[in-house]
């Protein structure tokens, strides 16, 4: 089944601590994910908590929170590639500026 993190909030409420829309039994034994929805700040920050949630509470997440926010950010990346000795070829990063016409 698919399902959005965008579908996925943490319901401290109703006592049930992580929430999956369509899903009425319970947690699923595992998710991979294959991204995080784009949006605002806060938003992504939400979708990354439930993963966090998902996996303490013993779902196997595929991709999970921690991986999702190494691998996101470039610089993070290559920087734990270099630091743990792991090679890499050189990396620049160019900014075209704004390329709307007037």
């Amino acid at each position: 089944m698919f399902v959005s993190l965008k579908d996925c909030h943490l319901d401290l409420v109703q006592g049930r601590p992580a929430c999956i829309s369509r899903i009425e039994t319970g947690l699923p034994h595992g998710v991979f994910v294959r991204g995080v929805p784009g949006g605002a700040l806060q938003q992504v920050i939400v979708r990354l908590d439930v993963l966090h949630a998902l996996k303490m509470l013993g779902v196997t997440v595929y991709n999970d929170g921690r991986a999702i926010e190494r691998t996101v950010d470039k610089a993070m990346t290559s920087f734990l590639l270099h630091h743990h000795g792991i090679p890499t070829p050189s990396t620049g990063c160019a900014n075209r500026g704004n390329t709307r016409k007037p």
